[in-house]
């Protein structure tokens, strides 16, 4: 894939979190940029993240300005890069945003960085004439900062000056300055929340948790005392599969009622086969949080992370997978008891069983190692096979694509099982 865009860049480090500060022509932040007005569709439905455009007078007054001969923008542009319009990480390395030896890659023209504040500077641009769309822009760039976070930022910027109320930025964002109780929350709030229970309490994943890119060549340098880390987004998104399939819409629903209206329980109406969906609507978030507690806990325990073959299993891809596994082994679990969730065993020592069962699989081979959904997905289907929860399948006329299942599930085996192999 032919390059995109490449700028020099300065790396800043805050208490919230690092980003980069670089310039780019408006023309291509036009391109590879978005933002979506907070508004209501035909149906009532209330979606989008940022305050509407005002298009009549502030979008024209800036057209109007920077097509002048004085035009100036010393303040900056804030992205948060590596999420599309329908909030969803992007983690094919291919197309990801990085920063590498003093400079920003942009590698696609995709639309991949959320406008977080500066909307009407950029889109001021918009219908400018050619020589304005040259002007270069200063952007701050946040790599891989969850939706929850941005709104979190957007409203921490916004609400410090005049311009904007603090009630409102966080009322458009869900983040209220009053206490907000647990039953209100949107499925991404609880994932925040249950984030930072994580970094915070003995656990798995106490102080391994950083809010940094999902790039583990960077993260290595934030982990010197805790030897090992992952970013926020990894264990943010892998908590909210668990519990919502669209946590942007339910988070919408719930900002139609009003604050003190507000109870998840209403997003049971919302179509979800989420596996622990109804421990979310029935506010059982402790349950939900010794559960993932539980399931990596045992991974860690029987798996030996120290050895170089494990190593694979505490980066990204590896707990991408651990988590995409346990989506899948829950929704079996489920299954196999009629659909009563509380019969499902939840113990640390029955997902010991599970991992006991990969001990001896080389996770450092070429096969898992691959920074993409390939690695995640071998890493997940490893533990699923070796558990019997993926199996041959067994028919008389198999197709194509049944064949290749099989293939692949045998690939798979000389994996768990080298010794026989």
């Amino acid at each position: 894939m032919e390059l995109y865009l490449e700028r020099p860049a300065i790396e800043v480090s805050q208490p919230f979190q690092k980003f980069y500060v670089c310039a780019i022509k408006a023309r291509k932040l036009l391109e590879i940029a978005f933002t979506e007005p907070i508004r209501y569709d035909k149906d009532g439905n209330l979606i989008g993240t940022q305050r509407p455009l005002d298009e009549e007078r502030r979008v024209k007054e800036i057209k109007e300005f920077v097509e002048g001969v004085d035009a100036a923008f010393p303040n900056s542009i804030i992205l948060s890069a590596n999420w599309d319009s329908d909030g969803l990480n992007c983690i094919d390395h291919s197309l990801r945003w990085r920063f590498e030896n003093g400079k920003l890659i942009i590698p696609t023209n995709t639309k991949l960085a959320s406008v977080i504040d500066g909307q009407h500077r950029l889109y001021g641009f918009k219908d400018a004439n050619e020589s304005a769309l040259d002007m270069e822009l200063v952007c701050s760039i946040y790599i891989d900062l969850p939706n929850a976070l941005q709104a979190y930022l957007f409203a921490t910027i916004n609400s410090t000056q005049k311009k904007v109320d603090r009630s409102l930025a966080y009322e458009q964002f869900g983040y209220n300055i009053d206490f907000e109780e647990p039953k209100s929350w949107s499925p991404d709030k609880l994932a925040i929340a249950l984030y930072k229970k994580f970094n915070t309490e003995s656990g798995p994943f106490f102080r391994h948790i950083k809010m940094a890119p999902q790039i583990d060549d960077l993260l290595a340098l934030e982990i010197k005392e805790s030897g090992w880390a992952v970013s926020t987004a990894t264990i943010v998104d892998g908590i909210l599969r668990l519990i919502s399939s669209n946590p942007k819409k339910d988070k919408y629903y719930l900002q139609q009622k009003n604050i003190n209206e507000r109870n998840r329980k209403i997003l049971a109406s919302v179509p979800d086969k989420s596996p622990l969906r109804q421990l979310f609507l029935n506010i059982e978030d402790i349950v939900i949080y010794t559960i993932i507690k539980n399931f990596f806990e045992a991974a860690f325990e029987v798996l030996d992370l120290k050895n170089k073959n494990k190593v694979t299993i505490i980066k990204t891809i590896g707990i991408q997978g651990l988590f995409d596994a346990l989506k899948k082994i829950i929704e079996v679990d489920i299954k196999k008891a009629n659909n009563h969730i509380n019969d499902v065993n939840f113990k640390k020592d029955y997902y010991k069983t599970f991992f006991n069962k990969i001990k001896d699989v080389d996770f450092s081979t070429d096969f898992y190692a691959q920074f993409s959904n390939v690695g995640r997905t071998q890493i997940s289907d490893t533990l699923l096979i070796a558990n019997d929860y993926v199996k041959i399948i067994e028919k008389e006329d198999l197709k194509d694509t049944d064949i290749r299942k099989n293939e692949y599930i045998t690939k798979i085996k000389t994996y768990i099982n080298p010794k026989t192999s």
